[in-house]
């Protein structure tokens, strides 16, 4: 389990976070939702030792960060990477991912990484090369806990099954699982769990379902965007 415990961060005096409480459980999807700049990046950064919370703490089934970080996974929206070594040498040194493994071989290619790709310097690829990079080196690196950071960007239909499926997977491995992202139609494909950051704090924090009943203003059938914009508006 990930667990959120009284976390708050600011800025100088611009408050971001203020005692951000949510578990996102084994076996499970938890969208960590929010419009642009509510704080989602943050919260992710403090939960990943990048940054120093002003007060809180987040916890990896009761332990620091710093005691799990071998069984820990995360891609940013922007990935960082070595420029002057090959995609292959990344994979190793940021993930510990073996390019040999042919599960490994399989998933980039359906992603559109091709080999004479994966093999010039990662400073040569396009933003979208580099975040399909990054969101397979995490999932491919089978951790216990794994956050992603909109990891549907930029993937075409293709590549989203290939990523959905090894998601799925280590769901069901028991992987406690955080994602964020603003497509609604595939984040309804897999999360269980919705926890709505907003005016600096947790706003709602529930399963999907009950989320999008709670927040359907009684409409018969409602969407997770419909249900994220009545909830976030």
């Amino acid at each position: 389990m990930i667990e959120s415990k009284n976390i708050s961060f600011s800025y100088g005096k611009n408050q971001i976070l203020e005692n951000v409480n949510f578990q996102a459980e084994k076996g499970s999807i938890t969208y960590l939702a929010g419009i642009n700049g509510s704080g989602k990046t943050t919260w992710i950064k403090c939960a990943a030792g990048l940054l120093k919370p002003s007060c809180g703490e987040v916890l990896f089934d009761g332990m620091p960060f710093y005691k799990i970080r071998e069984y820990f996974a995360i891609c940013f929206d922007t990935p960082p990477v070595y420029k002057n070594m090959s995609c292959i040498d990344n994979l190793f040194v940021l993930y510990d991912v073996d390019y040999k493994e042919d599960r490994v071989q399989e998933m980039l290619e359906k992603m559109g990484l091709s080999n004479y790709i994966l093999t010039h310097p990662a400073g040569k690829l396009s933003f979208g090369q580099r975040h399909r990079l990054g969101i397979a080196g995490a999932i491919l690196r089978k951790p216990r806990y794994l956050i992603l950071d909109e990891p549907d960007l930029g993937l075409d239909p293709v590549a989203w099954e290939s990523v959905k499926t090894e998601i799925m997977d280590l769901k069901r491995k028991g992987t406690a699982i955080i994602m964020t992202g603003q497509n609604f139609v595939q984040l309804e494909e897999v999360i269980n769990h919705v926890s709505l950051l907003s005016q600096k704090r947790i706003i709602a924090d529930m399963p999907m379902e009950e989320f999008k009943q709670r927040y359907g203003k009684d409409e018969e059938k409602v969407s997770l965007k419909q249900a994220f914009l009545n909830a976030a508006g």
